[in-house]
């Protein structure tokens, strides 16, 4: 398998939360499937044939695919520092404002 931290792919999540790393640049096909699905009001459901990062091919339903995104290594530095800074805000509200019962209990 690739190694995900260092190469640019695209996050498809379907209807059950399942999370796919697929090939890029299929994104205007992916999102042309998709619109034409919900412009037809959702009546006319047709497959989409997808590249996988690990070389491979999957088919989906139009209709089960709920969301996508190009994620590069920028990006997700981007997202992991943010997600840190949160965190931290997070850690420091928890101690400012916390109980000591509750700061026990926050561990279990």
């Amino acid at each position: 398998m690739n190694d995900v931290n260092n190469i640019t792919y695209l996050r498809m999540w379907d209807n059950l939360g399942c999370l796919y790393l697929l090939s890029p640049g299929q994104e205007h096909s992916l999102d042309a499937h998709v619109s034409a699905y919900h412009d037809a009001g959702a009546h006319r459901d047709t497959l989409i044939s997808l590249s996988t990062i690990e070389g491979g091919t999957m088919v989906v339903l139009a209709s089960t695919v709920t969301s996508w995104c190009l994620s590069t290594p920028e990006t997700r530095a981007v997202c992991a520092r943010i997600d840190a800074e949160l965190e931290a805000e997070a850690e420091r509200l928890r101690e400012q404002f916390a109980t000591p019962e509750w700061k026990e209990g926050a561990g279990s």
